[in-house]
């Protein structure tokens, strides 16, 4: 052994493998049945050829090098490969032109050769076959495992073996320099292993990830193994198409291969929308003399890390890929699988990029004198996601561009569309002015882009009208029918719209009228339900005001709407509450007894009123820490209503439950499904609502037929809590298989989206069954929805895109709020001039049958338990706690019931102590809705930073949720029984009897969970119970055992708080999946 060869084993006859050999001999181990590390090459030779000279010419050329005659050799200090004898690779000559289509019996040898696995250290890891497929006819089939040599190698070695060929068949000695050996290709690798330059590459590489950028990839979620065998499609560029290359690369002054990347770029920026990108990039590695004449495997796919700017053109794209590859090649050698390890990648199957793209070089075919040969690379090693290979023709004229893609990722329809598309793409990316945005270059075809409009129309045909319009339609048509029910009385229509009309007459003598508010607090029952028609009825717009809401929330509600009047009972008045602002009573007769009970006509109110006016304004999560009300017309309601009706078959007879909170626009499709198709409303006191056995013995005795829930409520109800035959919308929060195939069973079972920017729907499904994730469903009538790329294009089916809505029921925007109002509800250059959209915010995709699929946030917007919460909102509070200098809040965990909302607290600058999470917590509860009050408050000395400044949110630790400092384990049956349903609902193993359950990261819609666990094993507790004792301890002390008397709370047995936490049970319609 020399100085040179620093680093091969002891043992002589062993040697090291290179780290490319090795990363793909423990990938090739990992999945020992998969053949994508298989090699695979064509040539097709037309003229005479000798098979026993080109037999000799590869023995002699393997014996040249070496790199093919190794076995390899697993020991318990690592993996060895041993030289052995020239041979290894096998030949076959076959002689096909007797079979009745020669090139079919080859392609099914070809076949079944590629398509089967290698045993790395027993098989035959080199194979030629030389199929004689007519006169002077050869098709030469070459195969080696990719742990042998790379496609370099592979090359040098096919052009050293003809060279051998032309030697033997003329009887001299070969031409050229003999090819460098395997000892050499080890021993410059372990040079530069030991040298500085891999020193700089590994700081090189790890700065520019140092980030973690997530991977834009063509194919839903993140790219993973290499599948066992690839989709393959081809296309041609032609000579024009290849000119118009040099012409872009001349243009920033790079040669026709950066264009193409940068072409790769753009495309993948206009299917995915990413601006910050990584496209694949193989490399030889090779920078030696010593390397670059021997075949081996030294080749590396190192990611391009690439930012592509919308607003920026083609000829700057081409500079910067031209740039970023500089200095890829600079630091190329510097393995790939080591980089993944640097980032803990590895075990992950986590791959920093998708696309790779291949450019091979002109002239790599394989010359033989006097004879036509032209090369197939079948298989160039492994496919993880989508492959792009251009083979330039030798002559210049044109190129070959391969596609191959991961059939687990890809189907042969998805990569067909994606070679026409490309391709397109490709012609309009090269014609485009070089300073053109590439904002302006379509991604989709004319055709892809009526295809998308089209499918995002709602149905038409429905004209807009009032709420009193249609709901007095409704009285007309059946006066007596019941409009109205609770446990402790009923109305029909008449009798609600005489009501209704004597206290809407009495607003309308107070000052209101159309653009009006009024607010309206009135505890559940008719009176509310009365007291909302009636201020419809007086052209004014309700506020729904939910009195269980923290203080500070509801006075920033009411000074930000400054209401005309609060319409709200003398039993629930808070006179503290907005002192300034009048109020009229509904249960005060004498203010109504004198007034007609005849509808009010315009002529009677204080402007004519029109769908254009006002009908509600609903207040949602605001970003900037201060909530925005959105103020929302009578237009959509129709087309809502009938959609409705036709959909979920509601007639007069039909019984919808009011179940959710007043303060969320469910509560809006419950009213107008109801009293607008001329079924009736069933409505009840807070208490019955909670999920278990109270709703449940309430939709029993009062016979409700139609409900809408959140998939957390769901999770909370015994499955046979809803007869056979009742209609069920499910929405605010995506809904899993398992509760589909719950639900589904004997019911009319159906998925809704919509925020409360758009009249409560804006999509909706057909029946649901089985076990399915529950898609988006179509635009209800009325509706337009785009789905848009960064720059405003629409995508293609199956690409991700941005939610916009425009439309009839589209809202007027936020109160009081012209800038937010502008930056959301943006102009729509797809409809009729003046129309507009709403950026809803939501990513989701067009399906192949033309629905929509949900794929979650496109800003910092979170979802839990179907409340959308601005993160900003929540950290504005907690940054105003006592010692807190800074606050980050995030969503935690997946699935209905059990995301989480969870913060980091900092210290504050030259504070004496750290915050207390439970102080923190606190203040929190004192000034937000509890379902925007985090679980855990974990403080943290500083947070984790990018290298850029921003916060890694990635880097975040786990929350900390609070436990009692003293460990006790249960003691009495009773808590051993309440010790395994806390350890369920909580998914925890360590639960102490003096524990929280909200310190331990319980909330509301937990609460309710473990409420009807416990029932269920024989131990009965009230929301009241949990709120109040929290222990196990204590719950044990107040739990009572099942019977016949515990099947429902009594209302007293209620406290004020559980009005603010049950309301929260009930999913907050106007927002997404």
């Amino acid at each position: 052994m020399t100085p040179r060869d620093g680093g091969l084993p002891a043992d002589p006859g062993l040697l090291p493998l290179t780290a490319a050999q090795l990363g793909v001999f423990h990938a090739q181990g990992l999945e020992p049945g998969n053949p994508a590390y298989n090699t695979v090459a064509v040539m097709e030779v037309r003229g005479p050829l000798d098979g026993e000279l080109l037999r000799r010419a590869v023995r002699r050329s393997e014996a040249e090098s070496g790199t093919f005659d190794v076995e390899f050799v697993e020991r318990p200090d690592g993996v060895f490969q041993r030289p052995v004898a020239p041979g290894c690779s096998t030949w076959r000559e076959l002689d096909l032109t007797g079979e009745p289509d020669p090139f079919a019996a080859a392609r099914a040898l070809v076949d079944a050769d590629r398509s089967t696995a290698l045993d790395l250290t027993k098989d035959a890891l080199s194979a030629h076959v030389l199929m004689r497929v007519g006169a002077d006819h050869h098709l030469w089939y070459q195969r080696s495992h990719h742990v042998l040599s790379d496609a370099f190698g592979s090359v040098l070695h096919s052009r050293r073996i003809a060279t051998h060929y032309e030697a033997l068949a003329a009887g001299t000695e070969p031409a050229g320099e003999p090819l460098d050996t395997l000892r050499s290709l080890l021993a410059e690798e372990a040079d530069y292993r030991a040298s500085e330059d891999h020193a700089a590459d590994r700081r090189y590489w790890n700065g520019v990830f140092a980030d973690r950028p997530e991977t834009a990839s063509l194919a839903p979620g993140v790219p993973t193994g290499a599948a066992p065998s690839a989709l393959s499609a081809s296309a041609e560029l032609s000579p024009d198409e290849l000119a118009a290359l040099h012409a872009a690369g001349r243009a920033a002054r790079a040669p026709w291969t950066v264009a193409l990347l940068a072409a790769v770029a753009a495309y993948l920026h206009g299917m995915t929308g990413a601006e910050d990108l990584t496209l694949g990039v193989p490399v030889t590695a090779r920078l030696g003399a010593r390397s670059r004449n021997a075949p081996g495997m030294l080749s590396n796919t190192l990611p391009l890390r690439l930012a592509v700017r919308p607003a920026e053109g083609r000829t700057a794209l081409v500079r910067q890929v031209a740039r970023r590859l500089g200095e890829l090649l600079t630091h190329q050698r510097y393995p790939y699988d080591e980089l993944r390890r640097d980032l803990k990648l590895l075990g992950s199957g986590e791959q920093l990029y998708g696309v790779l793209v291949n450019i091979m070089p002109a002239g790599s075919e394989t010359a033989f004198t006097g004879r036509e040969a032209k090369l197939t690379t079948l298989s160039g090693g492994p496919v993880t996601d989508l492959n792009i290979t251009c083979h330039p023709h030798p002559d210049g004229t044109g190129a070959r561009v391969a596609f191959e893609a991961n059939p687990h990722r890809y189907s042969p329809a998805e990569l067909e569309v994606h070679r026409l598309r490309f391709t397109a793409f490709l012609t309009r990316f090269l014609a485009a002015p070089g300073d053109l945005p590439l904002a302006r270059v379509d991604v989709l075809t004319g055709a892809e882009r009526a295809t998308v409009l089209a499918a995002g129309e709602g149905a038409g045909g429905v004209t807009p009208r009032t709420f009193p319009d249609l709901f007095e339609e409704q009285v007309r048509r059946a006066p007596r029918a019941l409009a109205v029910l609770s446990p402790t009385g009923s109305l029909d229509y008449a009798g609600l719209n005489a009501r209704a009309n004597r206290l809407a007459r009495a607003l309308v003598a107070r000052g209101a009228g159309p653009e009006d508010l009024v607010a309206v607090a009135v505890p559940r029952g008719i009176d509310a339900l009365t007291a909302v028609v009636a201020v419809l009825k007086s052209g004014a717009a309700y506020l729904p005001v939910d009195t269980g809401y923290p203080r500070a929330r509801l006075t920033a509600m009411l000074d930000d709407t400054r209401p005309l009047l609060v319409l709200t009972a003398r039993g629930a008045d808070d006179p503290t509450l907005a002192p300034g602002v009048p109020r009229l009573y509904v249960d005060d007769e004498s203010a109504v007894a004198a007034l007609p009970d005849t509808d009010p006509a315009d002529a009677d109110r204080r402007a004519p009123l029109t769908p254009a006016h006002p009908a509600y304004v609903i207040y949602t999560s605001g970003s900037t820490g201060r909530p925005k009300g959105v103020v929302v017309t009578h237009t959509g309601l129709a087309p809502l209503v009938r959609h409705q009706r036709d959909r979920l078959r509601l007639r007069p007879g039909s019984r919808v439950l009011q179940f959710a909170s007043p303060s969320f626009d469910a509560s809006v499709w419950e009213l107008t499904t109801a009293l607008l198709t001329g079924a009736a409303a069933v409505v009840a006191p807070s208490e019955r609502l909670v999920p278990g056995p109270p709703l449940a013995g309430l939709v029993a005795e009062l016979g409700v037929t139609c409900l809408l829930l959140a998939p957390s409520v769901l999770a909370a109800l015994e499955a046979d809590v809803l007869p056979e035959g009742t209609d069920l919308v499910v929405g605010a929060e995506a809904c899993s298989p398992e509760l589909v195939a719950r639900w589904s069973s004997g019911r009319h079972m159906v998925n809704a989206y919509g925020p409360t920017e758009s009249t409560v729907i804006a999509t909706q499904t057909g029946p649901l069954s089985g076990r399915t994730v529950p898609p988006m469903g179509r635009p209800v009538p009325g509706t337009r929805v785009r789905l848009l790329d960064a720059a405003l294009r629409p995508v293609p089916p199956g690409v991700p895109g941005e939610v916009y809505l425009s439309g009839d029921g589209l809202a007027r925007g936020y109160l009081a709020r012209p800038g937010t109002t502008a930056e959301r509800f943006v102009a729509d250059p797809f409809g009729p001039p003046g129309t507009r959209m709403y950026r809803t915010g939501d990513l989701a995709r067009w399906t192949a049958d033309g629905g929509l699929a949900y794929l979650g946030r496109a800003d910092g917007q979170v979802k839990v338990r179907g409340f959308r919460i601005e993160p900003g909102e929540v950290e504005g509070v907690l940054a105003g706690a006592p010692g807190v200098g800074g606050a980050v809040v995030v969503a935690r965990g997946t699935g209905p019931g059990a995301r989480q909302l969870v913060a980091y607290v900092v210290p504050a600058a030259g504070a004496g102590t750290r915050p207390d999470p439970v102080a923190v917590r606190a203040h929190a509860g004192e000034r937000l809705p509890a379902y925007m009050v985090p679980a855990a408050v974990t403080v943290l000395d500083a947070f984790p930073r990018t290298p850029g400044g921003k916060v890694d949110v990635r880097a975040l630790p786990e929350p900390r949720f609070g436990t009692a400092s003293a460990h006790r384990a249960p003691s009495t049956e009773r808590e051993r029984i309440l010790h395994e349903v806390f350890a369920e609902v909580l998914g925890l193993e360590r639960v102490g009897v003096d524990d929280s359950f909200f310190d331990l990261g319980g909330d509301s819609v937990t609460a309710t969970r473990l409420a009807a666990r416990a029932h269920r094993s024989g131990l009965a507790l009230t929301a009241r119970d949990i709120f109040g004792h929290k222990t196990i301890a204590r719950l044990a002390e107040v739990a009572r055992d099942t019977g016949p008397e515990a099947a429902a709370p009594r209302a007293e047995s209620l406290v004020r708080l559980d009005a603010d936490e049950l309301d929260e049970l009930e999913a907050q319609w106007g927002t997404t999946l």
